[in-house]
């Protein structure tokens, strides 16, 4: 089974745009790394996978767990 792969998109300074992540390290692990450490400042996390064929929006999810909140 395939990981599900996760499109950031990122608020910049001028504009929004995708963060490039790499396919072999794009986990659910490294999205939420990069908004602990705040290299991520998401405005949406997509989620797809493959395999099931969904795509879902988990940009809350990953905020509050990259922060460790609990979700309301």
């Amino acid at each position: 089974m395939a990981n599900p792969i996760y499109f950031i998109e990122h608020q910049g300074l001028r504009a929004r745009y995708f963060l490039e992540v790499d396919r072999d390290e794009n986990s659910r692990e490294a999205v939420i790394g990069l908004i602990r450490t705040r290299e991520a400042d998401p405005v949406k996390v997509i989620e797809v996978d493959e395999a099931a064929g969904t795509v879902r929006d988990c940009t809350a999810e990953l905020i509050n767990e990259a922060f460790d909140r609990v979700p309301a």
